[in-house]
């Protein structure tokens, strides 16, 4: 499966974001440190206290990183709705006997790209290392796809061998839902007193589940019987659980003390075969890259 392109725009995007802050980091530094040497200045009215608060903001300005760093979070909490930026196509076949031969039905499952809910509660560890902070993290991710379905079928001919009637249709109400729960280790790093960037990595433990039609019903076109249709079909539910990957960054900007707004790009992968329905493998490609936004909850 490739990524198609609109995940590399995505990817891309994000990409420059993080070039850009880091770009911009010294002179927003420099900034807040004028800022406070200036408010310090003004609020003093000796001239030996303002010549302290200047010391004070040429210190702040030689270790800005040190002044940041009481400023991380202990605790974050993000709640994000995103979009999967890949879709899911199978097939399955299955075969059936009628008239004394045998018919096949395929039935072709596309998954487009579906919206997700996302939630990530993560924990800043320790002391600072590289310059910045190592966390741990929970992740929840879920997605609920609404499917529609082509059938190709080949039915036999009730009074002529080997001259199958053939047609196609449509097969609307199936559902795919996936849901996934990250354990992350991340690192930390504070580009000023209120953007933080977040990278992590870890496994996931992916639960998913997919609608398959399993059986259909025909019926003939009189009184030639040169045509069929589909008359009925039954639906059973594929179920599966595998451990995968997942990878991904992710920016908050703070507005307070506790509020905030947030956004990232996380990949995460696993594939596995379901042999819940006789004679029925469901295969599942799960995960994709995923690219939200949302709350993020300073605590």
């Amino acid at each position: 499966m490739t990524l198609r392109p609109p995940a590399a725009r995505a990817t891309a995007l994000v990409l420059a974001l993080l070039a850009t802050v880091l770009i911009m980091r010294p002179a927003l530094a420099g900034a807040q440190a004028s800022a406070d040497a200036r408010a310090s200045a003004d609020g003093q009215p000796s001239t030996g206290a303002r010549t302290s608060a200047g010391e004070r903001a040429s210190t702040d300005a030689q270790a800005p990183a040190n002044a940041r760093m009481s400023e991380v979070p202990t605790r974050l909490f993000a709640l994000d709705f995103g979009r999967r930026l890949i879709g899911v196509q199978f097939t399955t076949i299955h075969l059936f006997p009628l008239h004394d031969e045998s018919g096949d039905f395929r039935t072709h499952y596309d998954a487009e790209r579906a919206l997700a809910l996302n939630a990530n509660l993560a924990w800043r560890l320790g002391r600072r290392r590289l310059g910045g902070y190592l966390g741990f993290g929970i992740g929840y991710s879920r997605i609920d796809k609404p499917m529609t379905v082509q059938l190709d079928a080949r039915v036999p001919h009730p009074y002529i061998l080997s001259f199958p009637r053939e047609f196609e249709t449509f097969i609307t109400g199936l559902t795919r839902r996936e849901m996934s729960v990250d354990v992350q280790g991340q690192y930390w790093r504070a580009l000023t007193d209120r953007l933080l960037l977040r990278g992590f990595a870890g496994p996931t433990v992916f639960f998913a589940r997919q609608d398959a039609v399993t059986h259909i019903g025909t019926g003939d076109v009189m009184p030639f019987f040169d045509q069929a249709f589909l008359t009925a079909h039954r639906v059973a539910v594929a179920k599966a659980r595998k451990w995968g990957y997942n990878i991904g960054a992710d920016v908050t900007w703070l507005l307070n003390d506790r509020v905030g707004l947030g956004g990232g790009i996380r990949y995460s992968r696993a594939s596995v075969t379901s042999h819940d329905i006789p004679r029925t493998p469901v295969p599942f490609a799960l995960g994709g890259p995923n690219l939200a936004g949302g709350l993020r909850l300073r605590f």
